[in-house]
Formats: structure tokens, sequence, C-alpha cells
């Protein structure tokens, strides 16, 4: 199975902020989950930590940018856990939209081999990936 050169990765200084050339700014709501997205997108992406990229995955931001990132972590560890359970950052990968995964091909492949090869380790974690791959399979 292929990588992302996750030592290139792990020593990125940009942030979403500085790739995407627009500031953020400051939360323009009183909610936890917009004032870390914020807050996140300054940071650098060689110190997003598991639940970093679980947020931002989640919220379908910056895709193109962080699933490198997520992948190389979930090929070190398929249940990379953030703060909520073993795995979180797997399911935050797997519901992103289909729309993201049929316009980035190798990513897809690379998550489906992947998952086929660590099924029993999912299983004992109780993670759902079967309607992913139903939903993949063909690609």
């Amino acid at each position: 199975m292929g990588n992302f050169n996750s030592h290139h990765l792990k020593f990125d200084c940009r942030s979403i902020e500085s790739i995407e050339g627009k500031a953020w700014g400051e939360a323009d709501q009183d909610s936890y989950l917009v004032r870390t997205c914020c807050k996140l997108a300054k940071k650098q992406l060689g110190e997003f930590t598991i639940e970093d990229l679980r947020i931002m995955i989640g919220q379908e931001i910056a895709l193109s940018y962080l699933m490198p990132y997520a992948l190389e972590k979930l090929a070190e560890d398929i249940v990379a856990e953030g703060h909520y359970y073993p795995g979180d950052l797997l399911v935050s990968v797997l519901n992103v939209s289909n729309d993201f995964w049929e316009h980035h091909s190798e990513y897809l492949n690379f998550l489906k081999a992947l998952i086929e090869k660590q099924k029993t380790l999912l299983f004992e974690n109780q993670i759902d990936y079967k309607v992913f791959l139903k939903l993949h399979y063909e690609k």
C-alpha cells in the first residue's frame, strides 16, 4: 500500500489559512465547533492531532489538504482515537460526502485497501464500514 509522504506531512508548517490564501478571522458565533474550526484554520498542519483532524474532516473543511494526513494516521492505527472513542477519526472519514471520493480516487482506493486489511480490528471495535464499501465497491 502506498503512502502520502508522511515525513513531509509531519513537518508541514502551512496552515489552512496560508494554503487557501484567506484569513478566517475570529469566530462570529458563540459555538464551540465554530470557534474550534476557526482556531484550527490557523494551526500548522504538521501539528494537527487526531482530534483536530476528526473535527475538521467531520465538517468537511479543507478535505483535499487534510485527507492525506488522516489516511496516514489511519495507516498507522486504523482505530486512531480523538476525544470520543477508538476509531472516531475513521468514522469521520467514512462519513465524508461521496462527491469528495468521486474526485479523489487515489484516496478512496487507499482507504478501501486499508479497510480490507483491517476488517477484523474494525469488527472488534464495532466500526461499521460496510455501507461505505458498498457505496464505493465498483469505483
